[in-house]
C-alpha cells in the first residue's frame, strides 16, 4: 500500500462527495508558487500541474519528518501520524499509524515505500474534471497561500477540494467535502515537525 497516496486522495478513499460544477482550468489569482510559475491552460493536458516537484517534497520530507492529521469519515473522527523512517535520492519509507490524543499508536503501524516522483504524481489530478486556483486559507497550522484544486467526482454529482500550502510541500493541508451547500473538512494537518539538519539520523 502506498501510504501517502491514501493521504492525498483522502476524499475519494473516505467515499465523500463534493459538488461545485468544475470545468476547465482557471488562471492563478495571486503570485505563483515556487513549484510552478504559471497555470497550464492547454486543453490537451491530461492532468493539472502538480503543486510541488518531486525534489521539493524530498527536501521537506527528510528522515524524522512527522505530520499528524485529523480525519473525518465513516468511522468517525480520528488522528493519523505519518513519519519518514528512511529516505534516499529516489525513494522514501513512511510509517503510518492511527494515534490517540497523546500521540500513542493504536494498533500496529504500517510502513510503505514509494518513489518521490510517485508521491508528486498522487496530486496529478485529471484536467477534464478539475480546476486549480490560487487561494489563501487559515488552517490549524496557520495561514497560508497555496493552490486549491477542485476535482469533480466521476459520477458528476460532487467534487473534492484539496488545499496545498506553498510553504508546506507534500500532502494537502486540508481536504474538504461539499454536498450541495454543505461543506465538511474530511482531513486537516494539525501538527507538523521537520527536524533540523543537526537532529537528523
Amino acid at each position: 500500500m502506498l501510504i501517502l497516496k491514501s493521504l492525498v486522495v483522502a476524499g475519494a478513499s473516505l467515499a465523500v462527495a463534493v459538488t461545485t460544477g468544475c470545468g476547465r482550468q482557471e488562471g492563478a489569482k495571486d503570485s505563483a508558487p515556487a513549484a510552478d510559475t504559471a497555470v497550464d491552460t492547454a486543453s490537451e493536458a491530461s492532468t493539472l500541474p502538480t503543486p510541488f516537484t518531486a525534489e521539493q517534497i524530498r527536501d521537506e520530507w527528510v528522515v524524522g519528518f512527522e505530520v499528524v492529521m485529523r480525519r473525518n469519515g465513516p468511522e468517525g473522527e480520528f488522528l493519523e501520524r505519518w513519519r519518514v523512517v528512511d529516505a534516499d535520492l529516489e525513494t522514501v519509507s513512511i510509517e503510518g499509524a492511527r494515534v490517540d490524543a497523546l500521540g500513542e499508536p493504536i494498533g500496529e503501524p504500517l510502513v510503505g515505500r514509494s518513489g518521490w516522483t510517485e508521491l508528486r504524481d498522487h496530486a496529478a489530478f485529471p484536467a477534464e474534471r478539475g480546476i486549480r486556483i490560487r487561494d489563501h486559507r487559515s488552517t490549524a497550522l496557520g495561514s497560508f497561500d497555496g493552490w486549491l484544486y477542485v476535482i469533480q467526482d466521476e459520477d458528476g454529482e460532487g467534487a473534492t477540494r484539496y488545499f496545498f500550502a506553498d510553504a508546506l510541500p507534500g500532502a494537502p493541508v486540508q481536504v474538504e467535502a461539499v454536498v450541495g451547500e454543505h461543506s465538511e473538512t474530511v482531513l486537516e494537518q494539525i501538527e507538523r515537525f521537520r527536524p533540523e539538519a543537526s537532529d537528523r539520523a
